[in-house]
């Protein structure tokens, strides 16, 4: 594990202890009022009941509905104005009546802004299905919000903006997941063609995420990890193209068994392997630009109290950008989910510098030798002879 991936963990424990942090922040306020009422002289005075609101502690909407759904939730002040952020897990089934539905009659009358995390290029709701809406409405709760206020309510924006910046689409990202996972171990022709494909698709996708994309990392808390991804997508896309260029020259094939140190690598199962990695990379990085997103959205709404819903991978991410906070709210976490590092091995150098010296070397049969021995023979360039050309003896001519 790296430094920055202990540290992001050291942070993540602290942050998270939410019944540690309330009972601090009781005891931080009992100690501030106390203080208050010493230095005042106000002994005689009644005081402040415990349950009105003050400064320190803001109503949220959460806290006037029924918690009852699968749902992670933090609150927070941020520059005087209050921060909601509502984790869940996409794929939990919820209720026909459910925490999300109790919220949406208090977002009509507080009218806060509300960020939902749904594809920025399909923000709206006019070529949805009676079946694409059941299952919206009956599935992790966030495209609830959607359904029911982007046609009502006009402080409602989309924040999920990776099919925009040139990533993969929820939908994609299924399907190459499903087939990545269902491969066969042995090899298998069928599967070998189909992830031939899948590595030609996913090239573009990483040259735009190393030469554009990437540079949103830039002045923001994920700043430190653009080298890593750099060097984690330049390493995995290289093997992935070498391996292809490779089999295209006959120099390897899938059924080969690469041995570096005491190790013995299919050729197939390695490349798999490295198609599984940079999906996962594409996949936890166009998390990351979705963060970035919303962190902008609320960078530029000063004064707007806010109600983000999102996956729990946001949720937890979002909390690391606000340390120091008092959060409250629901103690139902999930800190792995946190981690911004890319998936990458060491060994992976070690592969792109192996196939380097064979694509060097060749592989080659016999047979291609030998036509390689007579093709050069017939290149050769004739001697120069070395004997004196023969002086031809003019006859006289005839008068």
């Amino acid at each position: 594990m790296s430094k920055n991936k202990a540290e992001i963990d050291k942070t993540t424990k602290g942050v998270l202890s939410i019944s540690q942090i309330e009972q601090m922040r009781r005891t931080l306020q009992m100690a501030d009022r106390e203080m208050g009422r010493l230095s005042k002289k106000s002994l005689g005075k009644a005081e402040e009941s415990p349950k009105s609101a003050s400064p320190e502690e803001p109503e949220f909407i959460f806290r006037k509905v029924d918690i009852s759904s699968p749902m992670s939730i933090v609150g927070f002040l941020r520059d005087g104005r209050k921060i909601e952020i509502y984790g869940e897990n996409h794929a939990k089934k919820i209720t026909k009546k459910n925490t999300y539905t109790e919220l949406i009659p208090h977002i009509k009358k507080e009218k806060p802004l509300v960020l939902v995390e749904h594809s920025t290029t399909l923000c709206y709701t006019h070529d949805i299905t009676p079946k694409m809406k059941e299952t919206m409405l009956s599935t992790g709760g966030n495209q609830t919000i959607f359904v029911h206020l982007k046609d009502k309510y006009k402080d409602i924006e989309c924040i999920d903006n990776r099919i925009e910046v040139g990533l993969l689409s929820a939908v994609q990202e299924i399907k190459l997941a499903k087939f990545l996972d269902g491969a066969q171990e042995s090899y298998n022709e069928g599967w070998a063609e189909k992830s031939k494909e899948i590595a030609l698709f996913f090239i573009p996708v990483v040259q735009s995420i190393l030469h554009e994309i990437i540079k949103r990392f830039r002045g923001t808390i994920f700043e430190e990890f653009e080298k890593k991804y750099k060097e984690t997508f330049l390493n995995q896309i290289m093997i992935v193209t070498m391996i292809l260029r490779l089999l295209g020259e006959g120099k390897l094939n899938f059924q080969d068994i690469i041995r570096i140190s005491d190790m013995n690598l299919p050729v197939y199962n390695l490349f798999l392997r490295i198609l599984e990695h940079i999906l996962i990379n594409i996949k936890r990085f166009g998390s990351i630009i979705v963060d970035i997103n919303i962190l902008k959205h609320i960078e530029k709404n000063p004064g707007r109290d806010i109600m983000i819903f999102c996956g729990n991978n946001h949720l937890e991410r979002l909390m690391l950008a606000f340390p120091g906070e008092q959060y409250i709210g629901k103690d139902e976490f999930h800190p792995e989910l946190s981690d911004p590092m890319p998936n990458s091995s060491p060994m992976d150098k070690i592969i792109v510098e192996h196939l380097r010296r064979l694509d060097k070397r060749g592989k080659g049969t016999k047979k291609r030798r030998k036509s390689t021995k007579k093709s050069r023979k017939s290149t050769k360039k004739p001697r120069k002879s070395t004997k004196k050309p023969r002086k031809v003896q003019k006859k006289p001519r005839k008068n």
